[in-house]
Order: structure tokens, then C-alpha cells, then sequence
């Protein structure tokens, strides 16, 4: 028995040195940061991102020196700095040291031999291409983006204030019903008829303006009632829950024994100031929505 439990505490080891042997050979790079072809990299304050099955944080730089390059399309290597990260710690960062040139393709070469603080290394060179975004065209676009933003609220100002100036001119329904036919005919040189007429439609469309104005004006209050039966719901349900009941007069609470100190009345006024102020806000902002 004892002869057995040793053969299978040896043939565990052989079989964990050999596991451990096989992974020391296994470092594999599983991500690279702009991607294979990708055309939109940022120019500026460009970096490499190479993503590895084990852990470079904390690996001296100098080992895996000379093991990555950047070039140009006329092979003109680009400086950087090896940066590793506590945050992300299985990746290498390529950190440019100046500017790319715009849309430009650059290549980067990961030469075999890179090692993990773990002592694994990669087996085979890689090679990975990118380039840069054309800036040029971004400034077009956010300029041309930004040109119709302000034509927008242009026509929109323009509009509002055309909509007051039309209904500064319309008038009341009791103005439009002290208008004088003769004196309308006299001041626009039309005949009696249609000077009539014309007091007609103005008629009407002070009596659409006030429609309009008593509708919006119902929709208003409407909206303020909501917001403040909800905020009263609110403030009386947190009276209720510190122990204090609406009654109907003075002599309730008297009856039931309870007297509200003068401080908890101050702050419930206050509460209640403040719940119709409130009330009023979001009804404003979401007449806005």
C-alpha cells in the first residue's frame, strides 16, 4: 500500500513537471490593439496595446527590448516606450513618443523571444499593420456639423420670433369686436363689404388666438396640479411615517391628545414652500420636453 501511494505521489510530479515545462515554452500573444488593418487610429498620442496569455506586469523592460518595432511605409522606425500596468496586467503598451503622420499605414513587428515576468516566452515572430485616420477630413466634418447646428438654431430663433410678432398682432376678442367698418374702410381704402369681411376674419382669429391661449393656459395648470398632488403625496407620506397625521381643525389634535411642537410646524411649512416650488419647476421643464 505504502509502495503504491508513492508511485502515484511521482507519477503526479512527473506529470506536473511536464505540464509546467510545456506552458514555459507557451507564451502566445491573443490580442493586438489597433487591430489587423484597422484604418482609424488617432495620430495623436497613439499606443500599441499587445495582449498576452500571461502576466508582463512588473517584467523588467530591458528583457524584452529590441523584440518590438514600429516603421513607416519607407521603414523608418518610430520611437516608443515599453509600458506595462497594474490595471491591465497581461498587456505590453507601445507609447509613441511624438505624433504619426495622418493616414499613414504603419507595421509592427514582434519579433519570437518575448518573455513574461514568469520566465515564458513566445515562440514566433508576428506582424500586424495599421493606419491612421485622415485628420483633415475630421476637422471638415466637425466644421461642416457644426455649420448646420447654426443654421438650425438660426431658423429656429427666426421662426419663434416670427410666431411672436404674428400673435403680438393678433387681436383680442374684445378688440376685434370694437372694430368700425367705416373706420376700416376709410384707413385701408376698400369698400363697406369688404371692410366687413376683413373684421370678420379678425374676429375669428382672436377668437382661435384666445382658444389657443386658454388651452395651453388649462394645459399649464393641469400639469402643475400633477406635479404638486405628487409632491403632497410625497411630503404626506413622510409626515406619516414620522409619526404626524393630517386632522381636520385644532380641536382634533387636542381631542386625540397630540400637540405639534412649533418647530415641526415651521418645517412642515417650509416642506410645503418648498413642494409648490418644486411643483412649479417641473411643470416648466416639462413643458420644455
Amino acid at each position: 500500500m505504502k509502495k503504491r501511494f508513492i508511485t502515484i505521489i511521482c507519477i503526479l510530479a512527473l506529470i506536473l513537471a511536464s505540464a509546467t515545462t510545456v506552458f514555459a515554452g507557451g507564451l502566445e500573444i491573443t490580442k493586438i490593439t489597433p487591430k489587423e488593418g484597422s484604418k482609424n487610429s488617432q495620430p495623436v498620442n497613439a499606443a500599441i496595446k499587445v495582449t498576452f496569455n500571461d502576466t508582463m506586469f512588473g517584467v523588467d523592460a530591458k528583457v524584452n527590448e529590441g523584440k518590438f518595432k514600429i516603421t513607416n511605409p519607407e521603414g523608418k522606425a518610430q520611437a516608443f516606450t515599453l509600458v506595462t500596468t497594474e490595471k491591465y496586467p497581461n498587456q505590453l503598451w507601445l507609447v509613441l513618443d511624438g505624433a504619426l503622420e495622418t493616414k499613414t499605414e504603419y507595421k509592427i513587428t514582434i519579433e519570437a523571444g518575448v518573455e513574461s515576468v514568469n520566465g515564458n516566452k513566445t515562440t514566433s515572430d508576428m506582424v500586424s499593420t495599421f493606419a491612421t485616420r485622415n485628420t483633415a477630413t475630421d476637422s471638415i466634418i466637425s466644421t461642416g456639423m457644426m455649420m448646420v447646428m447654426i443654421a438650425v438654431m438660426i431658423i429656429m430663433t427666426s421662426r419663434a420670433t416670427k410666431k411672436a410678432q404674428e400673435e403680438a398682432q393678433v387681436l383680442t376678442v374684445a378688440q376685434a369686436e370694437k372694430l368700425n367698418p367705416y373706420k376700416i374702410a376709410k384707413q385701408k381704402k376698400i369698400s363697406l363689404e369688404e371692410a366687413e369681411k376683413y373684421i370678420a376674419k379678425e374676429k375669428e382669429k382672436a377668437r382661435k388666438a384666445e382658444a389657443r391661449i386658454l388651452e395651453e393656459r388649462a394645459k399649464k395648470e393641469a400639469i402643475l396640479a400633477e406635479e404638486r398632488a405628487k409632491i403632497e403625496a410625497e411630503v404626506d407620506a413622510e409626515e406619516r411615517r414620522n409619526g404626524w397625521f393630517k386632522v381636520g381643525s385644532r380641536r382634533g389634535h387636542v381631542a386625540r391628545g397630540v400637540a405639534i411642537p412649533y418647530s415641526i410646524k415651521k418645517q412642515l411649512a417650509a416642506k410645503r414652500k418648498a413642494a409648490a416650488e418644486l411643483a412649479k419647476k417641473r411643470a416648466k421643464n416639462k413643458k420644455k420636453k
